[in-house]
């Protein structure tokens, strides 16, 4: 009809959420693909909400036709579940329960989801475990006087990813003092059977 004027229209095509269950505290990236199915181009201010509150926006602006990725962060300090949608696509955030585990002798702390066991008989070999999920080790050491401590934690951590195989390392931080890398600090994700850990070599 004449005097009509083309219009855009976007439309959501997916909502991803990686990883899926994280540790509180720790980001999930929330991805969506947006297409924009009109017939001109077009700019709308996206908005990610979660348990129904809108919590970020971002702006997007597409050609008929042309589609794009555009991603929020989220952190949640709270256990539980958060549902999260962008447009009409939905999504679920897992935020599991944790513990900590205190260890006098060497003073350092671990973080791991509830529900997991401790084994520390031997103050230098910790491990936490899960049945039919795997175990994470901590070993403490001296280090060997031909050795600095970054070379000799450099070493730990390529020994203990070896035993990790189903384990995805998915962030890792030095711990300094007085600008000399005392530790490592590492993240790995198993969330495809439930759950995520901290590790601390110190």
């Amino acid at each position: 009809m004449d005097g009509e004027q083309a219009t855009a229209e976007l439309a959501i095509d997916s909502l991803i959420v990686t990883p899926e269950l994280v540790l509180p505290g720790r980001e999930a990236v929330v991805e969506a693909e947006v297409t924009n199915v009109g017939e001109a181009d077009g700019t709308t201010m996206t908005t990610l909400t979660v348990n129904g509150v809108e919590t970020d926006m971002c702006p997007l602006t597409l050609a008929p036709g042309d589609s794009d990725t555009i991603s929020f962060t989220v952190t949640r300090d709270l256990a539980g579940y958060y549902d999260l949608s962008i447009g009409d696509m939905n999504a679920t955030l897992t935020v599991p329960a944790v513990e900590e585990y205190h260890n006098e002798t060497y003073n350092y702390t671990l973080s791991y989801p509830a529900g997991w066991t401790v084994s520390d008989s031997e103050a230098e070999l910790v491990r936490i475990m899960k049945t039919s999920i795997g175990t994470i080790t901590v070993a403490t050491e001296q280090v060997p006087v031909d050795m600095t401590k970054q070379e000799y934690f450099l070493q730990s951590i390529e020994t203990m990813e070896d035993s990790l195989i189903d384990f995805e390392l998915t962030s890792q931080s030095e711990l300094k003092d007085d600008g000399v890398v005392v530790g490592r600090e590492l993240s790995y994700d198993f969330s495809e059977k439930g759950g995520g850990t901290t590790v601390v070599l110190c």
